[in-house]
């Protein structure tokens, strides 16, 4: 059970923040008071997809939690879209899996998929995003193509308020 209070302090601390265009909300794979606290102060969902057996459950589950809190909590929360990353495609599972999510999720996973890169363990070990850690390499250009269609599903949100993914 999450106190009413703690589950409205992020959005009412976000409420504040004027000069900053897009926040991103990182929460751990679990659906615990924080994921619920982000649900209920985001706008967009936008959900990242590994391509394991684990994922396909806990993605139906948080989908679930998504559908009450718009329901109940947050009607103005969108769902912007899933993107398929950590995505070996050599790997059958992982292909199976990523084919599943597009037909479950219909339309709403983001054309460009993050394939598995050492270049993000890297970066990560690093404490710098792959776009600045390795600039210019095949991943840091996967993400910019990913942020670009990201961009473009918020711009057609905008444009077509009653329009819902």
């Amino acid at each position: 059970v999450v106190d009413d209070d703690l589950l409205l302090r992020l959005k009412e601390y976000l409420a504040k923040v004027t000069h900053i265009d897009f926040i991103i909300i990182d929460t751990p794979p679990t659906l615990a008071g924080l994921t619920l606290a982000a649900l209920t102060a985001a706008t967009d969902l936008l959900v990242v997809l590994s391509t394991n057996y684990y994922t396909i459950h806990g993605t139906q589950d948080l989908l679930g939690m998504y559908a009450l809190v718009k329901k109940h909590i947050n009607p103005g929360l969108h769902f912007l879209g899933a993107a398929i990353a950590i995505h070996d495609r050599r790997a059958t599972l992982s292909r199976e899996i990523a084919a599943q999510f597009t037909r479950d999720l219909e339309g709403r996973v983001f054309r460009i998929t993050i394939p598995r890169s050492i270049k993000v363990d890297e970066s990560h070990a690093m404490k710098k995003p792959v776009v600045y850690a390795f600039p210019g390499s095949d991943i840091a250009e996967i993400y910019k193509e990913l942020a670009r269609e990201i961009q473009i599903r918020i711009d057609m949100k905008e444009d077509d308020k009653g329009r819902a993914f």
